[in-house]
C-alpha cells in the first residue's frame, strides 16, 4: 500500500508545487466528455495562480510547468542546453507544448528533468494516483518553438468510452512504451486514458503549458484565467483518493 506524505511549504523548481494537509474524498465524480475551449492568449500572472491555489482550502497539491519557468530552471546537468535553441529569453511566449509522457514507478520520483531525442522533459510534482494507492504516476512534458508541432487539445477517456477516440488523436504513452493508464495499479476504478491532437492534424491554438491540481472535492470547470482540459475528467475517477484535474495555461 502506498502512503502519501504532503509537504507544508511551497517549492519552486522546474514547476511550482504546493501540498497541504487534507482528507479523502467521499464521492466519485462523473467525467464530462464534452469538448471545451482550452486556450487563452493573454499573459498569465503565475504569482497570482500560486497565491490563489495556496489560499484554496480545497487544494491538496498543485504543480505547473510552462516555458517561462523552463528557462529559469537548471539545464539538467548539461553545460549546453539544447532547448535554448528553440525558445529564448526574448521570445518566451513562443514556447509550445510538444509532447506528453507518463512515468510509472513503484516509489516517489526524484528526477525533475531529463533529455530524450534532443528535447528536455519536465516532470510534474503531482502523483496522478494520489490517495488511491497503486503506482506512482507522473506526467512529463517537452516544449518546442514550432507551432506546427504543438499540442492543441487534450482529451480524457475512461474504459467505457475509449473506443470513441477520434482518428486524429494520439494516446499519451509511458516513458518505457505502452499506453498510459492514469489509474494503473489501483484496486478499483477502470483505466483512465489521455489523448492529444497536434496542430498539424487539427488546427487550433497551440498550448503553452499545463497545470495539475489535486483537490479534496470536485472543482469548478474554470478557475481564474485557466480552464480544465482532458475533457474535465478526474484522473483518479473511480479509484478514490484525490480529485486530480489538468488545466491549460
Amino acid at each position: 500500500m502506498k502512503f502519501n506524505f504532503f509537504k507544508t511549504a511551497m517549492t519552486l523548481s522546474l514547476g511550482l508545487s504546493l501540498s497541504l494537509v487534507s482528507c479523502d474524498k467521499n464521492e466519485i465524480e462523473n467525467g464530462d466528455d464534452g469538448l471545451q475551449s482550452n486556450f487563452q492568449e493573454e499573459k498569465l500572472d503565475y504569482d497570482a495562480i500560486v497565491e490563489e491555489l495556496s489560499n484554496d482550502t480545497n487544494v491538496v497539491s498543485f504543480s505547473f510547468i510552462n516555458p517561462e519557468e523552463m528557462l529559469r530552471s537548471q539545464s539538467c546537468g548539461m553545460s549546453e542546453d539544447p532547448i535554448a535553441q528553440y525558445v529564448n529569453g526574448a521570445e518566451l511566449r513562443k514556447g509550445f507544448l510538444y509532447d506528453i509522457k507518463g512515468y510509472v514507478t513503484d516509489s516517489k520520483a526524484t528526477t525533475k528533468c531529463y533529455y530524450s531525442y534532443g528535447y528536455r522533459y519536465y516532470r510534474f510534482d503531482v502523483d496522478l494516483n494520489m490517495g488511491a494507492g497503486g503506482k506512482y504516476i507522473y506526467l512529463d512534458v517537452a516544449f518546442t518553438a514550432d507551432d506546427s508541432e504543438a499540442i492543441t487539445n487534450l482529451y480524457g477517456y475512461n474504459a467505457s468510452n475509449v473506443s470513441s477516440k477520434g482518428s486524429n488523436e494520439d494516446f499519451v504513452r509511458k516513458t518505457n512504451g505502452g499506453i498510459l493508464n492514469c489509474n494503473e495499479g489501483t484496486k478499483k476504478g477502470g483505466p483512465i486514458y489521455l489523448t492529444y491532437t497536434k496542430y498539424s492534424k487539427v488546427k487550433g491554438t497551440p498550448m503553452h503549458g499545463l497545470l495539475i491540481v489535486a483537490y479534496k472535492s470536485k472543482a469548478n470547470d474554470k478557475r481564474g484565467s485557466w480552464h480544465k482540459t482532458a475533457s474535465g475528467i478526474d484522473l483518479n475517477q473511480g479509484a478514490g483518493g484525490r480529485y486530480i484535474y489538468l488545466f491549460t495555461l
